[in-house]
């Protein structure tokens, strides 16, 4: 990864010079740099550099608290999802852009979270879901693992008391990871610094975030995709380190990730594969 150093005062000077609304100054800022964002994107993914500009923009607009944000930090959590190849649209579920006090934070989605284990090729089917007090639910971990959801089917089924995530793998392992709703909001409190603001996916997609929470434990025990060890890593953080010591814009593709190999993060705990579990 390129380290960008020397002075910032060529970018400074172009933020400077924006208007003095300060709306309108980051959504300068954000159209100002799209074609950067372009040239971040995957090679199949660069058309779309417009409307993701567009999304970040109206994202902005409704809600002002963002344009408030440090002008770096908005960018880094844009760009880092987006050059990881996730749609910014809320309504998709990929990542989200969140204001904490003067900075921007990151927050991967669920949906976003499921696209990048399937870049690992040996995952062949991942997913999560909440289970409600008048389902017929029971677990087992050690040598004999059981997993039984039996949905009630009840209009009202109550309220969610578990969520669990499965993934197989292509030489038909599979494993498991269960965790109580307690234990998913003590996680948001503890680890989330955005957990208690309104406009958190905490608080408007409290399931979506149940079900991601559950997918992150699991990952401990899953082979990742190098895409998906970075996003975990930057998930729910303050994204800038670089940006603030641009020169020129052009250099903003030069602090975007390099990868780590995905065999390397997954070494420190014992493959799920190696379990012998056949499903």
């Amino acid at each position: 990864m390129a380290t960008v150093n020397g002075d910032n005062t060529e970018i400074r000077n172009k933020i400077s010079q924006r208007p003095k609304d300060k709306i309108d100054q980051t959504i300068g800022l954000i159209a100002r740099m799209k074609g950067e964002m372009a040239k971040a994107l995957p090679m199949h993914l660069k058309r779309n550099a417009e409307r993701y500009a567009r999304i970040a923009m109206t994202l902005i607009r409704e809600n002002p608290a963002l344009a408030s944000c440090d002008a770096y930090s908005l960018l880094g959590a844009l760009m880092t999802g987006t050059a990881l190849g996730l749609d910014p649209s809320p309504q998709l579920g990929q990542f989200y852009i969140v204001p904490y006090g003067r900075k921007a934070v990151f927050i991967l989605g669920y949906k976003g979270l499921i696209d990048l284990a399937f870049r690992s090729d040996r995952i062949a089917t991942i997913f999560a879901t909440e289970v409600y007090e008048t389902d017929e639910f029971d677990y087992s971990y050690g040598l004999e693992q059981k997993l039984v959801h039996k949905p009630s089917g009840l209009a009202d089924p109550g309220k969610i008391t578990h969520y669990y995530a499965v993934v197989k793998f292509t030489n038909g392992g599979y494993v498991f990871h269960v965790m109580t709703d307690e234990q998913v909001q003590a996680y948001g409190r503890k680890y989330s610094p955005s957990y208690f603001k309104k406009d958190s996916p905490w608080q408007t997609n409290p399931v979506a975030m149940g079900k991601k929470t559950v997918i992150r434990q699991l990952a401990k025990y899953m082979p990742l995709s190098p895409e998906m060890s970075y996003a975990i890593a930057r998930d729910e953080s303050v994204v800038s380190e670089g940006l603030e010591e641009i020169k020129d814009e052009k250099d903003v593709i030069d602090v975007m990730p390099e990868y780590p190999a995905a065999d390397e993060e997954s070494e420190s705990e014992e493959s799920p594969e190696a379990q012998g579990q056949e499903g």
